[in-house]
């Protein structure tokens, strides 16, 4: 067993019995408590428990505490939701219809929550979330026309994400241009006519990462460049003629800069993609991403 591995089991019995500790005391019913051990249990990976958590949280009428816990909240339902399938999935096990029911009925809450947090105020945390819940929900358990439409939505909330920060001058512009992307790629948009968008965003996001990086750097700002690298290789298709780089300029970063759950990240972005475009029958552009993913987690250890 990693040591990774044995962390994350330690962490989650800590938070039973925190849990236990919470229900038997006179904060069971604080809300700053319950949100707090909701983020907790999402970092844990246990999202069924911190829907639990945050849903308690709801109840209470501090509406700080309420703003963030239905962000949170529809985030978690929306993650849970793709979770419940893609571990069907993984599993080779056949979705039932009461398992889609349950993982459509979780997506759909989140997303009603993040809509009416919107419809109160639009901030860009609240856009990149709802843009997420976007993402999340392009599985490729979905039917053809359904997968595509959903990229559709997903690259239309990351425009609408990435164009609220360009105009309120938001450091973090790499992030949701990253994704919009990523959608771009993926739906066979980032030549022809739409070239020159891509490349303009793709010169936007690379400019706001290291701005940011100058200012305050971190994982993800750092992370960003390699990122988007990627994705300029993806489109022009050299990304064979890069391995070598692309794979030092990761590695340079997570290993000096990047946590096991800053690692995991990455994978999951770059397993998004090859998943994406073996949906799409693009299996050769998925077996680079595959030989990528394999290759640096190697050169990590």
């Amino acid at each position: 067993m990693s040591a990774d591995i044995a962390g994350k089991i330690e962490l989650r019995a800590d938070l039973d019995k925190i849990a236990d500790q919470v229900a038997k005391s006179p904060w069971k019913a604080d809300s700053a408590v319950l949100a707090s051990l909701g983020e907790a249990w999402a970092e844990a990976g246990e999202f069924d428990k911190a829907i639990t958590s945050y849903s308690a949280a709801l109840k209470s009428r501090d509406a700080t505490i309420q703003v963030r816990a239905v962000e949170q909240l529809g985030n978690l339902e929306v993650r849970q939701g793709a979770r419940l399938i893609d571990q069907a999935a993984k599993l080779a096990e056949l979705i039932s219809p009461e398992l889609e029911k349950q993982s459509q009925a979780l997506i759909a809450s989140g997303k009603r929550r993040i809509e009416a947090l919107l419809e109160l105020e639009a901030t860009g945390e609240r856009l990149a979330l709802r843009a997420k819940t976007y993402k999340i929900a392009a599985t490729p358990n979905l039917s053809a026309n359904d997968f595509l439409k959903a990229l559709k939505e997903m690259q239309s909330a990351y425009w609408a994400a990435a164009d609220y920060k360009r105009q309120k001058n938001e450091s973090d512009l790499y992030y949701p241009l990253t994704n919009w992307l990523d959608a771009t790629i993926l739906l066979g948009e980032a030549a022809g006519e739409s070239k020159q968008q891509f490349v303009e965003a793709l010169s936007q996001a690379l400019e706001s990462a290291k701005k940011e990086a100058k200012e305050k750097a971190s994982f993800w700002n750092r992370v960003a460049q390699p990122d988007l690298l990627l994705r300029q290789y993806l489109a022009d298709g050299t990304l064979e003629q890069n391995l070598s780089d692309l794979i030092r300029e990761y590695t340079e970063v997570i290993h000096f800069v990047g946590t096991a759950k800053d690692q995991d990240s990455v994978f999951n972005g770059i397993s998004f993609l090859e998943q994406s475009l073996r949906k799409l029958q693009r299996d050769d552009e998925a077996e680079k991403l595959k030989h990528l993913a394999e290759t640096l987690k190697q050169k990590l250890g």
